[in-house]
């Protein structure tokens, strides 16, 4: 029997287990990434000037003031604030434009500067760190303590 043979497929398929498992597990998380679905911010709340905006506060909208530093201090500094659902009820006109292309039209018309720049891997980078760290730790171990052990193996006569 060939117990390193043994621990090492072992390893390799809990190890392919674990790892699709995390990916499993946390894919509704990795599709709001941006690299995934091509559309940042996808269930992020969209800025409707409140002159503008429809429905009823509180129900509908509410009215916050803006998530950005720089735009806070405009004018105005703060907007009427849709969820998606809501959002493409009251406004069906924008009902052919992505998420990302309507919420960069609403900051224009606010006359606010959106956030640009941000990680397409935010959501994806601790799954995949979750999913291979573990395994590649307990590789490690295991080799380590496999090398330690054959230390107490007899010689081969010869």
């Amino acid at each position: 029997m060939n117990i390193k043979r043994g621990l090492f497929r072992m390893w390799l398929v809990l190890s392919v287990i674990w790892i699709v498992g995390a990916i499993f597990s946390s894919w509704d998380s990795i599709k709001l990434d941006e690299w995934w679905s091509d559309d940042p911010n996808v269930y992020a709340d969209l800025p409707v000037p409140c002159d503008k905006a429809r429905g009823t506060e509180g129900r509908d909208y509410s009215q916050r003031p803006a998530p950005e530093p720089w735009n806070a201090v405009r004018n105005p500094g703060f907007a009427c604030w849709y969820g998606e659902d809501k959002f493409r009820i009251l406004f069906s006109f924008y009902d052919g434009d992505s998420h990302g292309k309507v919420s960069k039209m609403l900051y224009g018309e606010l006359g606010w500067e959106p956030a640009e720049g941000m990680d397409k891997f935010r959501r994806t980078k601790p799954v995949i760190m979750a999913a291979l760290i573990p395994p590649l730790l307990v590789f490690a171990v295991g080799a380590a303590l496999v090398w330690a052990f054959s230390g107490f193996r007899r010689p081969k006569a010869s």
